[in-house]
């Protein structure tokens, strides 16, 4: 049995907010703040050897780790949603992985039904079987109708 392949790691500047959440969506590890200097964005990727910097911002290219390579970095051209994913999945090893929590980036921890009980709104307990809760920011997920849209974006970006 082959292993699960590892997450692409990033970090995204401010301009990107929902580009990193979509990304987390489909099991990206992708760290966001907002707002956040330059500054930290290129101290984080230099700390983190192999973390890919995603921007909008032609200065923040011609910095000098980005320069230099030191910090490995992608440009990102487009204002639209759709075409931001396919520039970084073209541009990227991307593998289709479970998906993270769209606001803090932690993995999604699979829960008995009985544990989330009184955690959720009374119909979604009845009508859903299947929980997912992040183990940093204590989120739970199911899927509601947002699921379908997840689907086929992954549908369209893997081919699944």
């Amino acid at each position: 049995m082959g292993r699960r392949p590892e997450p692409v790691r990033f970090v995204a500047d401010e301009m990107l907010g929902r580009l990193a959440t979509w990304l987390r969506l489909l099991g990206q590890d992708v760290e966001y703040e907002a707002p956040v200097e330059d500054s930290w964005l290129l101290r984080r990727c230099l700390d983190d050897p192999g973390r890919i910097l995603l921007t909008r911002d032609t200065r923040l290219m011609e910095t000098r780790p980005v320069a230099r390579g030191e910090v490995a970095a992608m440009l990102i051209g487009s204002d639209h949603l759709p075409d931001q994913l396919r520039q970084v999945i073209d541009s990227s090893e991307i593998k289709p992985l479970p998906a993270r929590c769209g606001v803090c980036n932690s993995e999604l921890i699979l829960r008995d039904k009985a544990e989330v009980e009184g955690d959720v709104p009374a119909y979604v307990f009845r009508t859903q079987e299947v929980f997912r809760q992040c183990a940093r920011c204590g989120r739970i997920y199911w899927r509601a109708t947002q699921w379908d849209r997840i689907q086929n974006v992954r549908s369209s970006v893997f081919g699944e």
